[in-house]
């Protein structure tokens, strides 16, 4: 009730006008959730930014850096690892390595920056809450195994907000779909949407990238995101033998637990983000994924 409280209170003030949100020079789009972890906003970011690159844009990323160790506003360099920028933004950085990425808590001092750089567009990773920026697109993504109108706030859910905060965003996607959605369940989730005013509602879907990896080969996932069950069911769907090492979300991996995986003798396998966080083995099996609309 207290978090509940708070968070209403704090969304009225701006509603009215009482806290003020920067707007930027720059055309911002950002890409958030209502609940924490689990939507694939990397992924969905990183469709957007190839989408803006091959429209000739000139595009960055802003990021808070979720667990880095870093303080302040970083620009990404050939030489940041993920303590200097967090997994995500590292992950975006060495796949987009021609674009600006940026890691700041403050929002609004990281978008004054980029607007002293040649950029057309801003991508905000996980900013729908961040009030105190006022953004051109906001889109929410909602997990498409989740019912978010039974789910519950923090901390006896995993609901930042009340759903009715998707009044606020301009698109909503359901994403982690399955390859096939009827167009009856596509109605009833664009219904429970629609009545908070949101018109632009659409689906997506994960895509694993081909892994090399042959069937019947017995290999360790080593990873530390919050729901891996889709990338276990993938590697099984391969015929792969799969063991789970699985940590808590966003899990600094330590020398000892990566030699312990090693030591098993098993080919590893781990997504882009741990991969990251780890640094960048390269003896290591990178599970990538893409995301595209259904």
């Amino acid at each position: 009730m207290i978090y509940h409280l708070i968070i209403s209170i704090r969304n009225c003030l701006y509603d009215k006008g009482v806290f003020c949100s920067y707007r930027s020079l720059l055309q911002t789009i950002c890409v958030g959730n209502l609940a924490v972890g689990g939507t694939g906003k990397t992924p969905y970011a990183e469709m957007i930014i190839k989408e803006l690159l091959a429209q000739g844009k000139r595009v960055a990323y802003l990021s808070r850096g979720y667990k880095r160790t870093s303080k302040g506003m970083v620009v990404a360099t050939s030489k940041s690892t993920s303590f200097d920028l967090g997994d995500e933004a590292l992950q975006v950085h060495k796949k987009f390595p021609e674009i600006a990425v940026v890691v700041d808590a403050n929002r609004t001092r990281a978008l004054k920056y980029l607007e002293t750089q040649k950029i057309d567009v801003v991508v905000l990773d996980d900013a729908f809450q961040h009030r105190a920026v006022k953004t051109t697109e906001s889109i929410v993504l909602v997990d498409w195994s989740m019912d978010i109108t039974k789910a519950k706030l923090l901390p006896y859910g995993k609901l930042r907000e009340p759903i009715k905060g998707l009044k606020r965003a301009d698109i909503v996607v359901f994403t982690k779909c399955p390859s096939v959605v009827s167009d009856e369940e596509r109605e009833k989730r664009k219904a429970l949407v629609s009545q908070f005013g949101v018109k632009d509602i659409r689906f997506s879907r994960i895509v694993y990238e081909p892994i090399d990896v042959r069937p019947g080969t017995d290999v360790l996932l080593l990873t530390a995101i919050e729901n891996p069950k889709p990338l276990i069911t993938h590697l099984q769907e391969l015929n792969i033998n799969v063991e789970t090492h699985k940590y808590l979300d966003h899990h600094r991996f330590t020398e000892a637990e990566i030699a312990a995986a090693k030591a098993t003798g098993k080919p590893i396998v781990t997504t882009e983000k741990d991969w990251c966080r780890m640094n960048c083995p390269k003896d290591f099996i990178v599970a990538k994924i893409s995301c595209e609309i259904i």
